[in-house]
């Protein structure tokens, strides 16, 4: 009988923290977005989700300060530099963000292991789906 009212209580005790834990960085789009880092380097940020985004600028005249758009993945990107050859051609590009993480902890609210922390990668601009946004 105790036996039981201890697995009890610890299954219960997990239920509650699991269901805080997604609450508080999840379903309420609390801070931890990228829409939110866009928000926070440039100053504004396009309204609604990111995968409806309108792109403003051509691949081409991508710069520092631009926003990289992802549509399917309903995820932005700051640039924070951009890598040319030397005919002027785009290379690549360094992104920094938010939430592109390689685990899933709540794919339904699209949060990530990396949710509200920035981090830096190298993008080929054709991978970048919904194109660019100078703000």
């Amino acid at each position: 009988m105790k036996r039981n009212y201890i697995k009890n209580t610890i299954f219960y005790l997990l239920i509650v923290f699991c269901f805080s834990i997604s609450d508080a960085i999840s379903c309420n789009y609390g801070i931890g977005y990228s829409e939110h880092f866009i928000k926070s380097m440039v100053g504004k940020r396009q309204s609604g989700q990111i995968k409806n985004w309108v792109n403003n600028i051509k691949v081409s005249h991508v710069r520092e300060g631009d926003v990289a758009i992802f549509k399917s993945k309903n995820h932005a990107a700051y640039v924070h530099s951009v890598a040319k050859d030397r005919y002027g051609r785009i290379k690549y590009i360094i992104v920094k963000e938010w939430n592109n993480g390689t685990k899933w902890y709540d794919y339904t609210c699209n949060v990530t292991n990396k949710f509200g922390k920035i981090t830096t990668r190298k993008v080929n601009p054709k991978y970048v789906d919904g194109g660019f946004w100078r703000p």
